[in-house]
């Protein structure tokens, strides 16, 4: 928080951009979402990028418009091509390196899908929007980072 312009605890971090789980949180059987809800599949994900424009402009139809110098939560500027043309909202948690630190909070959000990714070994799927372009990207990312979740109904 010390490095937020605007926060000045953990607890206003946590209540402005939420929480960051690994994907142990994803997985635990009990269950990170809601009754009725549920984590999305790199399917789901795909559908709503499709929806939203494809790759190359859902990031900028997903994400919040709230840029510096708004209040917190919002986006480092530039911002480029925010126009959450569905009231998705994304906001820029950044994420969390499994060994502790937080870095890209206010410049990109980070968003577990439930997928793992038939590769060598298997990795879990995840979704990044930056406040520099309107690309969504969906890189593989290690069990132990610490992204975003948003939860949809079943």
């Amino acid at each position: 928080y010390s490095q937020i312009d605007g926060l000045g605890s953990d607890s206003e971090v946590l209540i402005a951009f939420g929480a960051l789980y690994n994907f142990h949180a994803v997985q635990d059987t009990r269950g990170i979402c809601p009754t009725g809800w549920h984590v999305p599949t790199g399917e789901e994900w795909n559908n709503l990028i499709d929806f939203a424009g494809g790759i190359n402009f859902a990031g900028g139809n997903l994400k919040s418009t709230r840029t510096e110098p708004d209040t917190h939560p919002r986006w480092d500027s530039p911002n480029e091509g925010a126009v959450d043309m569905y009231n998705f909202s994304a906001l820029p948690g950044g994420e969390r390196d499994g060994d502790g630190p937080i870095f890209g909070l206010g410049a990109w959000g980070c968003w577990w899908s439930s997928t793992i990714v038939n590769s060598t070994p298997p990795v879990p799927l995840h979704h990044v929007i930056f406040n520099n372009n309107e690309i969504i990207d969906s890189p593989p990312a290690s069990y132990w980072d610490g992204f975003s979740i948003r939860c949809i109904k079943d």
